[in-house]
């Protein structure tokens, strides 16, 4: 059952519109709408830093993926729960791959990439700095990871040709963190998100990716109120 109740929700949106009037903007005017930000990086094993695009216009790491849905310029965010998953795309364009909470042994099928995988989520943390305003110093990456019950596996059961598996997995829930306090990303701010590590990963596989997901309410085109 999703945690997301009726109650919970209406405070989300509350909260939105109490920070979008904390922070000078027009909360009668604003269009709220459930939406997301997902944010896609490749991951290497020649570095401890993986920055997080938020917005459009950041070309940090290249171009997008076409799997990515980044926050528009004229646009305000207000971040109330996250999620950060891992994916082994077959290519860079690929957009039928599934996205996981742990290091699942038929896309990470290398002991040392899965390895990699699983202790980048055991000790790695995520931050964040908007306006140089420090929104996450030190956000743990364990908090999201989450071995299903139930893996992905063949020929799995009691019989001689075994039963194919999938994971156990909710998309309403697993792996997804409620955020208290609710923040704004705004999409003409200076954001300078990063996950972090204390050591490179072993290895890591072709294509695979980290995918930061920020899921709250969507303010379109939501201009400051003039002082």
């Amino acid at each position: 059952m999703s945690k997301y109740t009726t109650l919970g929700m209406r405070e989300v949106y509350e909260n939105a519109r109490q920070l979008l009037a904390d922070n000078g903007y027009s909360a009668n005017k604003a269009k709220l709408t459930q939406s997301l930000i997902r944010s896609e990086v490749a991951m290497s094993a020649a570095s401890t830093k993986f920055h997080i695009p938020i917005t459009v216009n950041d070309q940090q790491n290249g171009n997008a993926f076409n799997t990515e849905k980044r926050l528009q310029l004229q646009d305000v965010f207000i971040v109330s729960s996250l999620a950060i998953k891992v994916a082994v795309p077959a290519s860079a364009t690929d957009a039928m791959f599934d996205t996981f909470n742990y290091s699942n042994l038929t896309k990470f099928s290398a002991t040392n990439t899965a390895n990699s995988v699983r202790g980048a989520y055991s000790n790695g943390n995520m931050s964040m700095i908007v306006d140089n305003d420090q929104i996450l110093p030190f956000y743990p990456l364990n908090w999201h990871y989450r071995a299903p019950l139930t893996q992905q596996a063949t020929n799995v059961g009691y019989t001689s040709s075994g039963v194919n598996l999938l994971d156990s997995a909710d998309g309403s829930n697993d792996g997804i963190i409620q955020i208290e306090p609710n923040f704004i990303l705004a999409g003409n701010a200076q954001i300078d998100c990063n996950i972090n590590l204390p050591a490179a990963m072993t290895a890591v596989e072709s294509n695979s990716r980290w995918i930061v997901l920020f899921y709250g309410l969507l303010a379109q085109n939501c201009s400051k109120v003039a002082s």
